[in-house]
């Protein structure tokens, strides 16, 4: 019902070649907008900030001609799975929990609600084929704007040296991989994004290979342009969940190996399955090695008539999987059968428990994640929670 405006419309849409650079798209305009208003703020002595938001690659992948030419002929353009040759990638994973294969389902709702046949999706298809060179040829687009605002932005008026610089996603989006099309999973491929900051303060080249969350940007942004309370006040401290990224950033090191508490590192994210058998609200807790998605019933009044006896169910069930570096698809199979894996699973429970401060499910919160805890995404490992065990 929610999504009905959607019903009947295209997955993607080939521009005109009549207007090859996008001239008509939102995204275009935005960029402009930005691009003119950076024209005025590179005047103005005062610090200033301002926020760029563009709508691609969101659904329908609807982009100019010449960027649907350019994703057919490219050999980096996203590609459905299966493609690598692997066809595990295009399996839900093995040992699945009963609550995690309808959550991949319910996950495709998206598409089917813009009318979307799965079936035609199929690994090899061509329909498939073309959804990801649609989705690629979006992507492009939005990142030929991100480069207008960089190049007659910043750099036209002299800016880039003096500006902080944080671009990201809020989703992925899969291609078939793990059984499921579209966004609306706990899969890496829906909840990792980019994340690229630049500027004063901060290194070149670092990559960091820590799990992050976006709640760090904001803090990270603050704590680069010397903006907050004064150090030392714990009391003028704001209530921040996430952590300055700063000591990967600027730090000697980089990478993973800059701060201490790198083992105790994490990226929850969160995301319910109210459509699916089994409506669960489902929590990924993902740390350097390993992913743990946690089940719970969802509230009540998130669950349709007569699914409150269904949602019940969701309460323990679990799924496990290593993020060791490696060829192959890192989400193929369940880990949490393995008995000498136990104590892990244990560890990363326990782990969510103490981020959420409740039992995962139970909605008496007793405030805000981690509250009256350091509320810096990472927890110390004299708190139960050794590095060799997360």
């Amino acid at each position: 019902q929610r999504w009905a405006v959607n019903r009947g419309m295209p997955l993607f849409e080939r521009g005109p070649d009549a207007d090859p650079e996008g001239l008509l798209y939102t995204d275009y305009r935005t960029a402009s907008r930005s691009v003119a208003s950076l024209a005025k703020l590179a005047s103005q002595s005062r610090p200033w900030f301002l926020a760029t938001g563009f709508v691609r690659p969101h659904l329908p992948f609807n982009a100019p001609s010449a960027f649907f030419d350019a994703a057919a002929a490219s050999s980096a353009a996203a590609r459905p799975c299966g493609s690598s040759g692997s066809a595990a990638e295009c399996r839900p994973p093995k040992g699945a929990s009963p609550a995690f294969a309808a959550h991949l389902r319910d996950g495709e709702g998206e598409l089917r609600d813009f009318g979307a046949r799965m079936a035609t999706l199929r690994p090899g298809s061509s329909r498939a084929a073309a959804l990801a060179a649609a989705y690629s040829a979006a992507a492009s687009f939005a990142d030929a704007q991100v480069g207008r605002v960089l190049r007659e932005g910043l750099d036209a008026h002299n800016l880039t040296a003096s500006t902080l610089v944080a671009l990201c996603g809020d989703h992925g989006f899969k291609l078939g991989h793990g059984g499921s099309w579209g966004k609306h999973t706990l899969l890496r491929a829906d909840t990792r994004v980019p994340l690229v900051v630049a500027g004063p303060g901060v290194r070149a080249g670092v990559e960091v290979r820590v799990p992050v969350e976006l709640l760090d940007v904001y803090p990270t942004l603050l704590r680069l342009a010397g903006l907050g309370p004064p150090r030392g006040d714990p009391r003028a401290q704001p209530r921040l969940e996430g952590r300055p990224l700063t000591p990967w950033l600027s730090g000697g090191g980089g990478g993973d190996s800059a701060p201490a508490r790198r083992g105790a590192a994490f990226a929850l994210s969160q995301w319910p399955s109210p459509r699916a058998e089994w409506p669960c609200m489902g929590y990924a807790l993902r740390t350097a090695n390993w992913s743990q998605v946690t089940w719970a019933p969802l509230a009540r009044t998130h669950t349709r008539a007569g699914a409150a006896g269904r949602s019940a169910r969701c309460g323990g069930a679990a799924d496990l999987f290593s993020n060791a570096p490696g060829p192959g698809w890192r989400e193929a199979r369940n880990l949490l059968a393995q008995p000498q894996l136990a104590p892990r699973a244990a560890a990363l429970r326990e782990m969510l428990r103490r981020i959420l401060r409740r039992d995962p499910g139970d909605p008496r919160a007793r405030g805000p994640r981690l509250a009256g805890a350091p509320r810096n995404g990472s927890l110390s490992v004299d708190r139960g929670i050794s590095k060799g065990e997360v």
